[in-house]
This record gives C-alpha cells, structure tokens and sequence, in this order.
C-alpha cells in the first residue's frame, strides 16, 4: 500500500495542539490503519468500478443485515513498513526498523510468502545503516530531520531488492523504486518510533465564513497525516464463499480481489480533498 498523497485515518487521542490525531498502535506507537477501515475502503471501490452486487456482498458481506453471512474477503490491519523523512543531503530518506521487518517477514510466512534471509545486521545506541550507494550521508553523518546520526555504510541490496518488490509495479515507479538503492536507512525500533510519532504531517484546517471571509469561530483545527511515500501494508487472505446459493471457491474470490492490482483506492478521511490515495498492489514472490 504505496500512498500516494498524505493520509488521515482518524482514531487517535488528541495530542497537544494536535486535534485530530491518526491512528496507532496501542503498544508499539506505529501508525496504523484498522482492517475495518482497509476492508471498507476496498469495498467502497469495487462498488464505484461497477462490480456486480451479489460479487460485492460475497466478497464484503451484506451491506446492512450482516447476520446474514459474513464476507469472503479477509484482511489484516495495514502496518507501516517504510516511513519517508526529510534530509539535509538527498531530499529524504525512507527509513524502518528491525522490528517492522521482522513483523513483515511474520506475516509474509503467515500469507504463505518465501521470504528468505531479512536479517538486519545489529544495531547498537544510536547506530543507522545506510547503503554503500546512500546519497544521505555527509563525511559519513546522517541528518534527518534536526537530529545526527554517526552511518555505518553496509551492503543492504538484499533488503533494498526485497523492498522494491512491494512497490507499484507501473513504469511510473521506476525512478522510486531505484532510490530504494539510495535512500534506504536503517534504525534502531526505539529513533524508529520516534519518527513515527513525531514527524508526522501537521496541517491546520479552517473554515471560512462566506460572509465575513474570516475563519469561523472553533472552525481552526490541527489536522495529523502520514506523508506520502508512506509504504504500508495488508495480509488478505481468502474463503468460500458463505452467500447461500453462491458458489466460489477461495481462487475465485481472489481472481476479484486481484482487480485491485495497480489500481489507487482512497481511505480515511478528506476525500474531497485528495488525500488518502494509497496505490494497492499484490506482493508477486
């Protein structure tokens, strides 16, 4: 789940200045989008590409008795894998952690994915590992954001290649997938998390009274985003189909559901603003 814009999915707790918060998870602090919201959203989709309806609620369940049957279609909570940060040298650099590789490589053995060796080399303190080629690093520093980090060039083309398979599979992508090779960092969980909570997109928002044009009174707010080139990601898995009088197999449900390939579906919230466009492919191992 590439995103493509800046994402708000809502659920959070207010934070300071921050009014409505994203989504996270309760103990690791990682962004996240709930699979209630993932499934939703792809639904939503396949109702606006003019699927058939009985397709729709095989694969989704009915849309208002949902004692009926449940859906065919089965998907995870979207975890964050790669989160993008601003750099004094090469614009930005995506960054992840051990423990969302290892996550990651949990649930590609869960969706029945060969993964192979993602070991990540140790990493002590404050140490980051960035590749031989990186573009980021100044006399072997790294800043991101206001923060320095002390480099250790490695050879992390295993990961990088690995990373470059979840990307968009369109020409398009070409040129970001190539930056993987580049702009890959590697952090300890603990400046891992801290990205993630702190370098998040706050937007305010207001509303303008059309006749006064000034900003309605309590119309100010602080909006947080994920930023785009966000990469997240979701195990869907398939079943029978549990419409009575419907028969497909679990291959079929997943022959529709592959419709989804390539194609850009919109979550959370500010619709009508462009934000939450996330480009959805298949992991092809």
């Amino acid at each position: 789940m590439y995103a493509e814009t800046s994402v708000h999915v809502g659920g959070g707790e207010s934070v300071g200045a921050i009014d409505l918060a994203i989504a996270r998870e309760k103990y690791t602090d990682f962004p996240f989008i709930p699979s209630s919201g993932v499934k939703g959203a792809i639904r939503d989709w396949f109702e606006k590409s003019g699927e058939d309806k009985t397709t729709v609620e095989v694969l989704f369940g009915p849309e208002k008795d949902g004692s009926e049957h449940a859906g065919a279609a089965v998907f995870t909570d979207a975890r964050i894998l790669l989160f993008p940060v601003r750099s004094l040298k090469g614009v930005f650099a995506w960054i992840t952690c051990p423990f969302a590789i290892e996550r990651f490589a949990r649930d590609m053995k869960l969706s029945g994915q060969t993964v192979g060796d993602l070991q990540v080399p140790p990493l002590s303190g404050e140490q980051v590992l960035a590749p031989l080629k990186s573009v980021n690093l100044i006399d072997g520093e790294l800043v991101l954001e206001e923060f320095t980090y002390t480099a250790t060039a490695v050879e992390l083309s295993p990961l990088s290649t690995f990373f470059k398979k979840c990307f968009p599979a369109g020409d398009e992508y070409n040129y970001w997938r190539n930056k993987l090779d580049t702009n890959l960092i590697i952090m300890a969980d603990d400046e891992f998390r801290d990205f993630v909570k702190s370098s998040t997109e706050v937007q305010a928002r207001i509303r303008i009274d059309s006749d006064t044009k000034t900003v309605s009174d309590g119309a100010l707010f602080y909006q947080e985003n994920l930023p785009s080139d966000t990469l997240m990601y979701t195990v869907c898995a398939a079943q029978r189909s549990m419409k009575k009088d419907i028969k497909l197999s679990e291959d079929q449900v997943f022959k529709v559901l592959n419709k989804l390939h390539t194609n850009s579906v919109q979550m959370g919230g500010n619709e009508s603003i462009g934000k939450g466009i996330f480009n959805l492919n298949f992991y092809k191992g």
